[in-house]
């Protein structure tokens, strides 16, 4: 079976509870989320996967509230908490999405859950013009696909702290050892390195509260419409560029 696992905390250091904030008509980025993802994939299960610290619980409270299944695992070991969620809830496929990407798109998600269905890889996501993964970017538009098999092989190999934390990173960096599948995508796109969507700190709150605003919830789903106003925005532009400076490793 396939479903969602939405990795959410509240203990940021940039920006805390960042995903519960009021964001858009006083709902927060998490339940925007969570209400997007009912509303176009019904059929699939959505399981939170927060943390077991008490400054977790106010994750728990609005999962459960919009009836989507949580589960709590390790705050530091998020591979372990995706295996342990997966098993829990009997996901042999799973869709991996953070809660903080409040362009997350519909269109590309339904993209990546069609092809993962009928796939045998171990990992699918886009990539970049250089091939490089999208969740290695700054664009926060982008989800990516894994397995229970897969994630337990990854454990298996390594126990350093860097893939634990980030569940996915020992999978596209060791392409000997797994089936990477990474789809292209539209020439529209492609060029836009300069755009930055994905939630860190209070500055990027503040433009992608204005944009979303600017734009309501339909057209902020349009890739198309989303990047011709902040590419008409010398403000937004200007505070993207400092923060991928500020970001760039």
């Amino acid at each position: 079976m396939i479903g969602f696992i939405i990795q959410a905390r509240t203990q940021s250091t940039r920006l805390p509870n960042k995903v519960l904030l009021p964001f858009y008509q006083e709902q927060s980025l998490l339940e925007i989320l969570l209400n997007r993802l009912k509303e176009h994939f019904p059929q699939t299960p959505i399981i939170l996967a927060t943390s077991d610290q008490e400054a977790d619980n106010p994750i728990e409270e609005l999962g459960t509230k919009l009836g989507v299944n949580i589960f709590r695992g390790s705050e530091k070991n998020v591979l372990n908490r995706f295996i342990e969620a997966g098993e829990r809830y009997n996901l042999e496929k799973i869709i991996r999405i953070c809660s903080d990407n409040p362009f997350l798109n519909i269109s590309f998600l339904e993209q990546l859950v069609t092809k993962a269905t009928t796939s045998n890889s171990d990992y699918i996501s886009f990539k970049l013009k250089d091939g490089t993964p999208t969740i290695k970017s700054h664009w926060g538009i982008f989800a990516e696909y894994t397995t229970l098999g897969t994630l337990k092989k990854v454990l298996e190999h390594t126990n350093d702290f860097l893939y634990l934390e980030h569940v996915t990173n020992y999978i596209y960096a060791h392409t000997n050892i797994f089936d990477v599948d990474l789809l292209s995508l539209p020439s529209y796109i492609q060029d836009e390195e300069g755009i930055r969507l994905t939630l860190d700190t209070p500055s990027d709150f503040e433009l992608y509260q204005k944009i979303y605003t600017a734009l309501g919830e339909e057209k902020s789903q349009s890739v198309e419409i989303l990047l011709d106003y902040v590419k008409n925005s010398k403000e937004a532009l200007e505070i993207m560029s400092n923060e991928i400076q500020k970001f760039q490793k």
